[in-house]
């Protein structure tokens, strides 16, 4: 059985019988300290990390109270920036998803004013007795009121407004139907 003195200078010395006995004393109760800030799976990592991390860089430690404290320290620590990393990362999704929904909202709005630019031209370049009847019809006039407006028949706004139809069908195609859905 090794004493404090004894386990502090094998595992200054990279004895790998030392870094058995670190894991074997010290893993578990490493992992309760790491689960007051992580959870479990997390802790685990931290402390394999931790320990990996004493054998690479070849840490010395004058005393068996100074490795105590450098330990716990260093979970905390490594308990904490992996608490900051999380919030930081889930930051950075909340806001890449906020931002490529504001850019397709952004798009949506460029393409309904596009949809709609292109419908008004075609509305523009009608005949003008037949622009006139659509027009009304697009501001919700009812036919009996446009001809009462206009003064023609109601069979005449029936007309005009079918041939208003026909011409936008065949100018716009398909997208006739996605402005009326907008």
């Amino acid at each position: 059985m090794q004493n404090d003195e004894q386990f502090i200078e094998a595992l200054n010395n990279k004895n790998v019988s030392a870094y058995h006995t670190l894991f074997k004393d010290y893993y578990v109760s490493l992992v309760m300290y790491a689960m007051h800030y992580v959870g479990q799976e997390e802790a685990k990592d931290i402390v394999q990390d931790l320990i990996v991390s004493i054998w690479e860089k070849n840490i010395q430690f004058p005393s068996i109270g100074s490795f105590r404290t450098f330990l716990y320290t260093a979970i905390k620590n490594r308990s904490i920036n992996y608490l900051k990393h999380k919030k930081a990362e889930s930051n950075y999704i909340s806001h890449a998803l906020h931002q490529g929904s504001a850019e397709e909202q952004e798009l949506y709005g460029i393409m309904e004013e596009e949809i709609y630019r292109i419908f008004f031209n075609v509305v523009d370049n009608l005949p003008q007795r037949c622009q006139e009847i659509f027009k009304l019809h697009l501001e919700g006039k009812k036919e009996e009121e446009i001809a009462s407006l206009l003064q023609i028949s109601i069979s005449t706004v029936k007309s005009q407004k079918q041939k208003a139809f026909h011409r936008l069908k065949d100018e716009l195609g398909e997208l006739l139907s996605i402005i009326f859905f907008i």
